[in-house]
Order: structure tokens, then C-alpha cells, then sequence
């Protein structure tokens, strides 16, 4: 195919995958996450700190800073409510 057939390509597939993820992580937050167990916090915070360090790292490594101070923002916003869920076990 054509570098934007290969582009479309490679962005569907990598929103189908952050949907996927993002069902998964609603259906946590909703239930086990609400209901106070431990797992479940450990589960979104751990997979919140991947994502960011991990797009944060290739975005400054590829030249795109900006990209990585708006996940400093982003990560702030998600930063607040896991710190107000913690478990207090």
C-alpha cells in the first residue's frame, strides 16, 4: 500500500487498541476500583505510570517536546483522583 494507507493502517489499529484499553480500564474503575480494592488502584496507577513514561520518553527522544509537557498535564488530571482512591489499608 501507499505510505497513507500505511499510516490509516497503523493509526486504526493503534486506536483500537487504546480503545480496548480504555474499556478495560472503565470496567476496573467502575467495579473494583469503586468497591476500594487495592488491586484495582495498583492496576490503573501502574498502568497510568507505563503510559506515561513510556509516550512521555518517546516523544522527547523523537523531538516532539510539546507532546510530552501536555502529558505532564494530562498525567496531573489523572494524578488527583488516583491519589483520592487510594486504599488506606
Amino acid at each position: 500500500g501507499t505510505p497513507l494507507e500505511y499510516a490509516t493502517f497503523i493509526y486504526g489499529v493503534l486506536g483500537a487498541v487504546i480503545v480496548g484499553w480504555m474499556v478495560t480500564i472503565g470496567a476496573i474503575v467502575r467495579g473494583p476500583l469503586r468497591r476500594g480494592e487495592p488491586w484495582a488502584w495498583w492496576a490503573v496507577t501502574i498502568s497510568v505510570g507505563v503510559w506515561f513514561l513510556l509516550d512521555t520518553g518517546i516523544s522527547i527522544v523523537l523531538g516532539f517536546v510539546s507532546h510530552g509537557i501536555f502529558n505532564l498535564g494530562f498525567l496531573a488530571a489523572l494524578a488527583v483522583p488516583l491519589v483520592q482512591l487510594r486504599p488506606r489499608n
